[in-house]
């Protein structure tokens, strides 16, 4: 190794050296929080029958996967660093390409849209669990104090997916700003490709999560939905006696305010693929 290297590097490169070994580390980092579910919370639950079986998959969904998908970025970066230059990267963003790229990042993106868009119907679950079933309860306790989780909470453990995702564009975007387009196109290129292919995974994710959480939005409307009085309507109101809005998708929804006459009547409207429906509060 020549100790001089990396007093010879100019000012833009040590910090895109910084952010590049800042990537690595957290990937690292978000890999070992990955792992301490797995082996901290998903084996032992599974060993002692904590919960039941059908219930321990569903409250880590696509942990395995995760894990590997993971294992192989953290890899392939590490592959990265040049060991006779101080672990020097010349080049990072074809790590994306391969993980992360249309072709081979589907299993990855469906993995982390189960995660996310379940994760706080699972939090929700592990309460009611540790409410009502006391040897659970002990369990959670203890692992929770543990100096391995640093004390912190399962909650802060699931979160780490979705912060992983809206992490890489950040560290991209520093790392593409801090290399020099004239002294190197094709990498500058690729940065510029696997900022998007991030950004299409997050956006993809984001998609999913938001129609899920519409699904069981519908699905609460229509148990509360009142359609008695669309009897006594015309036959345009009375065919819609015995929807069933939990079939239907949503397109867009929020709060507003109708005008009726004088009055101004707060209203949660739903836009659906076929309809329009103004829910009174």
């Amino acid at each position: 190794k020549d100790p001089k290297f990396l007093k010879n590097l100019s000012k833009t490169d040590k910090s895109r050296q910084g952010l590049i070994h800042e990537l690595i580390h957290t990937e690292a980092t978000h890999l070992k929080k990955l792992k301490l579910i797995l082996n901290c919370f998903f084996v032992p639950i599974g060993v002692a029958e904590l919960l039941p079986k059908d219930q321990e998959s569903h409250v880590f969904p696509e942990l395995h996967t995760l894990i590997e998908h993971h294992r192989l970025m953290l890899g392939l970066m590490r592959a990265k660093m040049d060991p006779d230059r101080h672990g020097y990267v010349t080049a990072i963003s074809d790590v994306f390409s391969q993980t992360m790229g249309p072709q081979v990042g589907e299993e990855f993106v469906t993995a982390c849209s189960l995660w996310v868009s379940r994760n706080q119907d699972n939090q929700d679950y592990i309460r009611r669990a540790q409410a009502n079933m006391p040897r659970f309860a002990a369990f959670m306790q203890t692992c929770e104090s543990k100096e391995v989780l640093n004390r912190l909470p399962l909650t802060a453990l699931t979160a780490t997916v979705m912060h992983r995702l809206t992490k890489y564009p950040l560290l991209l975007e520093g790392i593409k700003k801090h290399t020099l387009r004239e002294a190197d196109q094709v990498e500058y290129a690729n940065l510029e490709a696997a900022l998007v292919i991030c950004r299409n995974v997050l956006s993809a994710v984001n998609t999913d999560v938001q129609q899920y959480e519409n699904s069981k939005f519908l699905q609460d409307v229509q148990t509360k939905l009142e359609t008695k009085e669309l009897e006594k309507a015309d036959y345009h109101m009375a065919m819609y006696t015995n929807i069933d809005l939990s079939l239907k998708k949503v397109v867009h929804r929020s709060d507003l305010l109708w005008r009726v006459k004088r009055a101004v009547v707060p209203v949660h409207a739903l836009l659906l693929t076929d309809l329009i429906v103004l829910l009174e509060y």
